[in-house]
Protein backbone atom coordinates (compact mmCIF):
# COMPACT_ATOMS: atom_id res chain seq x y z
CA UNK A 1 0.00 0.00 0.00
CA UNK A 2 2.69 2.37 1.03
CA UNK A 3 4.43 1.84 -2.62
CA UNK A 4 0.84 2.53 -4.49
CA UNK A 5 0.68 5.73 -2.69
CA UNK A 6 4.71 6.90 -3.54
CA UNK A 7 4.06 5.83 -7.00
CA UNK A 8 0.84 7.74 -7.08
CA UNK A 9 2.41 10.78 -5.55
CA UNK A 10 5.31 10.59 -8.36
CA UNK A 11 3.09 10.44 -11.15
CA UNK A 12 0.79 13.58 -9.85
CA UNK A 13 4.10 15.17 -9.07
CA UNK A 14 5.22 14.44 -12.71
CA UNK A 15 1.97 15.49 -14.52
CA UNK A 16 2.02 18.77 -12.07
CA UNK A 17 5.57 19.20 -13.03
CA UNK A 18 4.58 18.81 -17.50
CA UNK A 19 1.63 21.69 -16.42
CA UNK A 20 4.21 24.24 -15.04
CA UNK A 21 6.67 23.52 -17.62
CA UNK A 22 3.95 24.42 -20.37
CA UNK A 23 3.08 27.39 -18.78
CA UNK A 24 6.40 29.02 -18.12
CA UNK A 25 6.62 28.30 -21.63
CA UNK A 26 3.96 30.56 -22.53
CA UNK A 27 2.21 27.31 -24.19
CA UNK A 28 -1.56 27.92 -24.63
CA UNK A 29 -4.47 25.26 -25.78
CA UNK A 30 -7.17 26.96 -27.11
CA UNK A 31 -10.13 25.86 -29.91
CA UNK A 32 -11.82 28.68 -32.21
CA UNK A 33 -15.55 27.90 -33.09
CA UNK A 34 -16.25 27.51 -37.34
CA UNK A 35 -19.86 28.30 -38.01
CA UNK A 36 -19.35 27.15 -41.55
CA UNK A 37 -17.89 23.68 -40.74
CA UNK A 38 -20.10 23.75 -37.78
CA UNK A 39 -16.73 22.43 -35.50
CA UNK A 40 -14.04 23.93 -33.76
CA UNK A 41 -10.67 23.92 -34.28
CA UNK A 42 -8.40 22.90 -31.34
CA UNK A 43 -5.24 23.93 -31.44
CA UNK A 44 -1.72 24.55 -29.63
CA UNK A 45 0.08 27.93 -29.47
CA UNK A 46 3.62 28.61 -28.19
CA UNK A 47 4.66 32.49 -27.79
CA UNK A 48 8.42 33.16 -28.91
CA UNK A 49 10.42 33.53 -26.02
CA UNK A 50 11.96 36.53 -24.51
CA UNK A 51 8.31 37.39 -25.70
CA UNK A 52 8.00 41.67 -25.95
CA UNK A 53 5.02 43.33 -26.56
CA UNK A 54 5.69 45.68 -28.73
CA UNK A 55 7.50 43.42 -31.21
CA UNK A 56 5.92 41.82 -34.05
CA UNK A 57 6.90 37.97 -34.59
CA UNK A 58 6.89 35.37 -37.36
CA UNK A 59 4.39 32.84 -37.47
CA UNK A 60 5.27 28.96 -37.97
CA UNK A 61 2.14 26.60 -39.04
CA UNK A 62 2.86 23.17 -38.65
CA UNK A 63 0.42 20.30 -39.50
CA UNK A 64 0.59 17.28 -37.61
CA UNK A 65 0.82 13.43 -39.98
CA UNK A 66 -1.89 11.24 -39.86
CA UNK A 67 -2.81 9.85 -36.98
CA UNK A 68 -0.72 12.45 -34.24
CA UNK A 69 -1.70 15.26 -32.91
CA UNK A 70 -0.67 18.88 -31.81
CA UNK A 71 0.47 17.25 -28.61
CA UNK A 72 2.62 14.51 -30.08
CA UNK A 73 4.41 17.17 -32.23
CA UNK A 74 5.16 19.36 -28.97
CA UNK A 75 5.80 16.39 -27.10
CA UNK A 76 8.55 14.77 -29.94
CA UNK A 77 9.95 18.41 -30.39
CA UNK A 78 9.65 20.45 -27.14
CA UNK A 79 13.25 21.61 -26.60
CA UNK A 80 13.53 23.59 -30.26
CA UNK A 81 9.70 24.16 -30.36
CA UNK A 82 9.61 26.56 -27.22
CA UNK A 83 12.68 27.89 -27.96
CA UNK A 84 11.97 29.93 -31.01
CA UNK A 85 11.88 34.07 -31.77
CA UNK A 86 8.70 33.08 -33.62
CA UNK A 87 4.85 32.28 -32.78
CA UNK A 88 4.41 28.99 -33.35
CA UNK A 89 0.69 27.53 -34.11
CA UNK A 90 0.20 23.96 -34.27
CA UNK A 91 -3.45 23.14 -35.39
CA UNK A 92 -5.35 19.86 -35.09
CA UNK A 93 -7.40 17.65 -37.68
CA UNK A 94 -10.86 17.41 -37.11
CA UNK A 95 -11.10 13.47 -37.91
CA UNK A 96 -9.94 11.05 -35.46
CA UNK A 97 -8.08 8.20 -36.39
CA UNK A 98 -6.62 5.73 -33.65
CA UNK A 99 -5.07 7.93 -30.58
CA UNK A 100 -4.67 10.81 -32.73
CA UNK A 101 -6.42 12.76 -35.74
CA UNK A 102 -6.39 12.94 -39.48
CA UNK A 103 -6.72 15.97 -41.96
CA UNK A 104 -8.43 13.79 -44.61
CA UNK A 105 -9.80 10.55 -45.40
CA UNK A 106 -7.68 9.84 -48.58
CA UNK A 107 -10.03 6.64 -49.47
CA UNK A 108 -13.31 8.26 -49.07
CA UNK A 109 -15.26 10.46 -51.76
CA UNK A 110 -15.35 13.15 -49.79
CA UNK A 111 -11.42 13.70 -50.55
CA UNK A 112 -11.94 17.14 -52.01
CA UNK A 113 -14.11 18.30 -49.47
CA UNK A 114 -11.99 17.18 -46.20
CA UNK A 115 -9.57 18.97 -48.00
CA UNK A 116 -11.59 22.15 -48.32
CA UNK A 117 -12.67 21.78 -44.73
CA UNK A 118 -8.87 21.38 -43.70
CA UNK A 119 -8.20 24.38 -45.14
CA UNK A 120 -10.72 26.60 -43.87
CA UNK A 121 -9.76 25.15 -40.21
CA UNK A 122 -6.41 26.20 -40.82
CA UNK A 123 -6.56 29.78 -42.28
CA UNK A 124 -9.94 30.58 -40.20
CA UNK A 125 -6.98 29.52 -36.82
CA UNK A 126 -4.16 31.62 -38.87
CA UNK A 127 -6.15 34.71 -39.37
CA UNK A 128 -7.47 34.41 -35.41
CA UNK A 129 -4.11 34.32 -34.27
CA UNK A 130 -3.31 37.55 -37.02
CA UNK A 131 -5.81 38.90 -35.40
CA UNK A 132 -4.93 38.81 -31.92
CA UNK A 133 -1.21 38.12 -31.55
CA UNK A 134 1.66 40.47 -32.45
CA UNK A 135 2.07 38.87 -36.33
CA UNK A 136 4.85 39.79 -38.42
CA UNK A 137 2.20 39.44 -41.80
CA UNK A 138 5.23 39.53 -43.90
CA UNK A 139 6.58 36.36 -42.02
CA UNK A 140 4.36 33.55 -41.92
CA UNK A 141 5.39 30.38 -42.89
CA UNK A 142 3.44 26.87 -43.48
CA UNK A 143 4.70 23.38 -43.02
CA UNK A 144 3.16 20.20 -42.32
CA UNK A 145 4.59 16.27 -42.53
CA UNK A 146 2.61 13.62 -44.78
CA UNK A 147 -0.80 14.50 -45.34
CA UNK A 148 0.33 18.05 -43.00
CA UNK A 149 3.03 18.24 -46.26
CA UNK A 150 -0.19 17.46 -48.82
CA UNK A 151 -2.26 20.35 -47.57
CA UNK A 152 0.66 22.86 -46.94
CA UNK A 153 1.13 22.63 -50.63
CA UNK A 154 -3.16 22.51 -51.18
CA UNK A 155 -3.58 25.56 -49.33
CA UNK A 156 -0.37 27.93 -49.68
CA UNK A 157 -1.00 27.50 -53.24
CA UNK A 158 -4.76 28.21 -52.85
CA UNK A 159 -4.05 31.43 -50.52
CA UNK A 160 -0.42 32.51 -51.76
CA UNK A 161 -1.03 36.12 -50.45
CA UNK A 162 -1.10 35.16 -46.66
CA UNK A 163 1.88 33.02 -46.60
CA UNK A 164 5.53 34.11 -47.22
CA UNK A 165 6.53 30.70 -47.49
CA UNK A 166 5.47 27.00 -47.52
CA UNK A 167 7.68 24.28 -46.48
CA UNK A 168 6.05 20.55 -46.95
CA UNK A 169 7.92 17.59 -45.47
CA UNK A 170 6.96 14.41 -46.86
CA UNK A 171 3.82 15.56 -48.68
CA UNK A 172 2.55 15.02 -52.21
CA UNK A 173 1.77 17.16 -54.97
CA UNK A 174 -0.90 17.09 -56.36
CA UNK A 175 -0.97 18.07 -59.81
CA UNK A 176 -4.23 17.47 -61.06
CA UNK A 177 -5.48 20.33 -58.46
CA UNK A 178 -2.74 22.79 -57.90
CA UNK A 179 -1.02 23.01 -61.60
CA UNK A 180 -4.57 25.44 -61.94
CA UNK A 181 -3.11 27.66 -58.98
CA UNK A 182 0.34 28.45 -60.28
CA UNK A 183 0.08 31.31 -62.33
CA UNK A 184 -1.36 33.25 -59.30
CA UNK A 185 1.13 31.89 -56.57
CA UNK A 186 3.79 35.10 -57.27
CA UNK A 187 6.80 35.24 -54.67
CA UNK A 188 5.90 32.67 -52.35
CA UNK A 189 8.64 30.49 -51.63
CA UNK A 190 8.02 26.53 -52.34
CA UNK A 191 10.63 24.72 -50.12
CA UNK A 192 10.24 21.10 -49.93
CA UNK A 193 11.86 18.70 -47.79
CA UNK A 194 11.60 15.15 -48.56
CA UNK A 195 13.46 11.96 -47.84
CA UNK A 196 15.09 9.48 -50.67
CA UNK A 197 14.04 6.64 -49.41
CA UNK A 198 10.49 7.55 -48.80
CA UNK A 199 8.33 4.61 -49.37
CA UNK A 200 5.23 6.35 -49.06
CA UNK A 201 5.57 9.51 -50.90
CA UNK A 202 8.30 8.08 -53.70
CA UNK A 203 11.24 10.90 -53.89
CA UNK A 204 10.85 10.35 -57.17
CA UNK A 205 7.46 11.74 -57.58
CA UNK A 206 8.15 15.05 -55.81
CA UNK A 207 11.45 15.40 -57.60
CA UNK A 208 9.48 15.55 -60.34
CA UNK A 209 7.06 17.97 -59.50
CA UNK A 210 9.74 20.35 -58.15
CA UNK A 211 11.63 20.38 -61.39
CA UNK A 212 8.17 21.24 -63.63
CA UNK A 213 7.40 23.93 -60.80
CA UNK A 214 11.14 25.00 -61.62
CA UNK A 215 10.61 25.13 -65.24
CA UNK A 216 7.00 26.95 -64.84
CA UNK A 217 8.70 30.20 -62.95
CA UNK A 218 7.97 28.82 -59.17
CA UNK A 219 10.14 30.16 -56.37
CA UNK A 220 10.84 26.39 -55.37
CA UNK A 221 13.77 24.60 -54.04
CA UNK A 222 14.14 20.81 -52.83
CA UNK A 223 16.51 19.21 -50.12
CA UNK A 224 16.86 15.73 -50.20
CA UNK A 225 17.64 14.07 -46.58
CA UNK A 226 18.47 10.33 -46.83
CA UNK A 227 15.64 8.99 -44.81
CA UNK A 228 12.54 7.18 -44.77
CA UNK A 229 8.67 8.42 -44.84
CA UNK A 230 9.96 10.89 -41.21
CA UNK A 231 10.91 14.00 -39.99
CA UNK A 232 13.87 15.11 -37.81
CA UNK A 233 14.10 17.97 -35.34
CA UNK A 234 17.30 19.01 -37.87
CA UNK A 235 14.76 19.65 -40.49
CA UNK A 236 12.45 21.70 -38.50
CA UNK A 237 15.45 23.67 -37.43
CA UNK A 238 16.20 24.56 -40.41
CA UNK A 239 13.01 25.88 -41.77
CA UNK A 240 12.75 28.19 -38.47
CA UNK A 241 16.27 29.55 -38.58
CA UNK A 242 14.92 30.73 -42.73
CA UNK A 243 11.75 32.06 -41.57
Amino acid sequence: MKQYIQTLLIVIFLLSSTRNIYAQNNIIRNSIYLEKENQPVHYILILPKNYESSRKYPLFIFMHGLGYSPDDVLNDEYPLLTNQDSYILLPQGSIRHHNGFSWYDRNSEKFIVHLEESESMVISATQYIMKNYNIDSSRIVLSGFSQGGRLSFYIGFKNPKLFSEIAPIGGVYMEDILDAYIDNIGDMKVSIYHGTQDDRSPFENIEKAYKELKAKGVNVSLHSYPLNHTYTMEMLETILNNI
